[in-house]
């Protein structure tokens, strides 16, 4: 049946898409460079050139300059090559491609959501036309601010990368299950060739979309009305399970790697389970509805009960939205897809899994769309009637384009300087590493500010560190800025000043700059004296210069603290003996292998026997050589060192 109303030409559609995403970034294109930014772009040498393309699929350490931020997504760092190749490390060339791949991803969500109300549609054609439903839905998704975290923030392209081929895929699907070509046939293998060409694309971006066969039997259940026994509904998604499976294949069995302890924190399953429902309830709905206090790093309280009302509440409206998708199956098939799709597109990142970031806020970016099509369908079945009326209609569709325009153009204002940007995290309330930031992009270090957000920093952490306080730690202007910290005795504890060293020469570390992170632990381990793990990593680091005076100091400091004597044998008895002072050295030893035995391990006895005998050999004394040399013959008799050192101390 034809459309009530008269198609919009292309051109007038691709210029709307177009003007709006233009309103929308251009005023933040000069944007700067923020958080991973430095560590996959400014300073990765991996994308620094073009040539060879292809190592970005074999290495997965060309994604990023520290460690723990290395994945293996090779279309990213691809991606930043060939910009950089063409513009230089230019972050204005940079983040327009992001704008350029985001028109993709909107221009795709126009062709699906058309394809949706055109053909899966069981309301009447009255309701209104399904190309300007769909182009209001995709100009949503063109500015809408979650957007704009997506696609301003220039590390997060991976996942603009990731939703344009989710959506080709997906829409490719649609279209195949509508057409129905017959098995074999030209038109099938076209449509499947397609199908996982994209998908495979979206896996090399980002892995989040392994929800994908997930959607696809929504679909068919919901929409397409496939029954739960029907073969077809398990088989149709193998091919994409296959993708997933050859990408595990490669990434771990290949090429030997994983990132999942960079991605996973330390959060029990549980406890991260009960927050999300909370952040559901509470940020995650703010930023569809009232995008204002859309920020990174919210600080967020951890759950570890469902019995409060955050939680509660979000379990509540998971609930509720679910028994809508159940209920309105029939009458609303495609809002009862929007509804699942949304959580099966959110629940890789925020139902269970224990992510290393609470939350961040371009985690909706790729269920947007599925929000926009629940919406209009929600409104077309529930809302008065007056605003059913194709007046009414067009009252809606503008205010929500002005509302969503207008927060985007607000929120712009922050893209301007990291000043503004973390000012606008830490206003609305923002963790540790917000306010790091934040006192590193002030560019007057006698700014009280800084104080404040180095003083609020220091409050929300613990101790050790971590790679996200470390990623946090290491920017430019911090040190200046940790200086002068320092310095003003009367505003810093030595535990504050302490604490930022610490952080920076973990970062230090990470990124494989062994001296700048030596001197940043030593000025750790000097600032806080009575804080154990501040000496013993800077008395690791001095060990690996061979600087074992000043791990004999950091060692003493750490006997003072009474840390485990298991450990400080090998650190300072090798140390002392390194410099000679060997009757010095087996006074450690002798004072290690005294330990009961559960104390101290067999491979470390061992290890201290033989350092013990050397270290008494070198001084002559025989009586302790000859029995540590001994107990050491009898596990390996045939070790020809052992009895040249037996000869050289004869027994009497």
């Amino acid at each position: 049946m034809p459309d009530p109303e008269p198609q919009i030409p292309r051109w007038v559609i691709a210029s709307v898409l177009v003007f709006a995403i233009l309103i929308a970034f251009v005023p933040t294109l000069h944007a700067p460079f923020l958080l991973d930014d430095y560590w996959r772009i400014v300073g990765n040498e991996g994308v620094h050139h073009f040539w060879p393309p292809w190592r970005h699929f074999t290495d997965p350490r060309t994604s990023a300059a520290m460690a723990s931020l290395v994945q293996f997504r090779p279309l990213l760092p691809l991606s930043f090559s060939a910009d950089i190749a063409l513009w230089g490390v230019d972050r204005s060339a940079l983040r327009a491609t992001n704008v350029a791949l985001h028109f993709g991803v909107v221009s795709l969500t126009f062709g699906l959501v058309r394809e949706l109300l055109r053909h899966w549609d069981r309301a009447p054609r009255a309701s209104g036309s399904p190309e300007r439903t769909a182009l209001v839905i995709a100009v949503l998704v063109a500015i809408h601010p979650i957007a704009a975290y997506t696609v301003n923030y220039l590390s997060a392209r991976d996942l603009v990368l990731a939703q344009l081929g989710l959506l080709a895929t997906l829409w490719g699907y649609v279209r195949y299950r509508r057409r129905g070509p017959p098995v074999w046939s030209r038109a099938w293998a076209r449509s499947w060739s397609a199908m996982m060409i994209a998908f495979a694309f979206a896996m090399l971006a980002k892995q989040n979309v392994v929800v994908l066969p997930a959607l696809l039997v929504v679909f068919d259940v919901v929409v397409a009305r496939v029954p739960l026994r029907s073969p077809g509904l398990w088989l149709r998604p193998l091919p994409f399970v296959v993708i997933i499976a050859a990408w595990v294949l490669w990434s771990q069995a290949v090429l030997d790697f994983s990132d999942f302890d960079n991605v996973i924190g330390t959060f029990a399953p549980s406890m991260f389970a009960f927050t999300q429902a909370k952040l559901h309830s509470t940020e995650y709905l703010a930023a569809l509805l009232w995008p204002f206090r859309l920020r990174y790093f919210p600080l967020v309280t951890p759950e570890v009960s469902p019995w409060n009302a955050g939680t509660l509440a979000g379990l509540t409206l998971i609930v509720l939205s679910l028994g809508i998708a159940w209920r309105t199956r029939e009458r609303a098939p495609l809002l009862s897809f929007a509804l699942c799709s949304y959580w099966v597109l959110m629940a890789l990142e925020s139902s269970v899994l224990p992510l290393a970031n609470w939350m961040m806020p371009y985690r909706q970016y790729p269920a947007l769309l599925f929000v926009g099509l629940g919406g209009a369908v929600a409104l077309r079945t529930w809302a008065a009637p007056g605003l059913r009326t194709p007046s009414g209609r067009r009252v809606l569709a503008v205010s929500a384009v002005a509302a969503a325009l207008g927060v985007t153009l607000v929120n712009s204002a922050h893209w301007r300087s990291e000043d503004r940007f973390w000012s606008h995290a830490a206003a609305y309330g923002a963790d540790h590493r917000a306010h790091l930031n934040l006192a590193a992009s002030i560019a007057d270090p006698k700014d009280p500010r800084v104080q404040v957000h180095l003083r609020e920093a220091e409050r929300q952490m613990v101790v050790e560190a971590s790679d996200e306080m470390a990623t946090a730690a290491l920017l430019p202007g911090l040190d200046d800025k940790v200086t002068r910290f320092e310095a003003d005795q009367s505003s810093a504890t030595d535990t504050t000043v302490g604490r930022v060293h610490f952080w920076r020469a973990h970062a230090l570390r990470e990124s494989g700059r062994r001296v700048e992170a030596r001197r940043e632990a030593d000025r750790a381990a000097d600032a806080a004296p009575t804080i154990a793990s501040y000496q013993w990593y800077a008395a690791m680091d001095a060990q690996h210069a061979e600087d074992w005076g000043r791990v004999v100091v950091l060692a003493q400091r750490l006997e003072r603290l009474d840390t485990d004597p298991s450990s400080l044998a090998f650190l300072g008895g090798a140390a002392l003996q390194n410099l000679g002072r060997n009757g010095e050295a087996i006074d450690w030893y002798l004072r290690y292998l005294a330990l009961p035995s559960h104390e101290s391990s067999p491979s470390g006895r061992r290890s201290v026997t033989m350092n013990l005998a050397l270290a008494a050999l070198a001084i002559g004394r025989c009586d302790l050589a000859r029995p540590a040399l001994l107990d050491r013959q009898r596990e390996r008799p045939d070790d020809t060192e052992i009895s040249g050192l037996l000869a050289a101390c004869p027994g009497r």
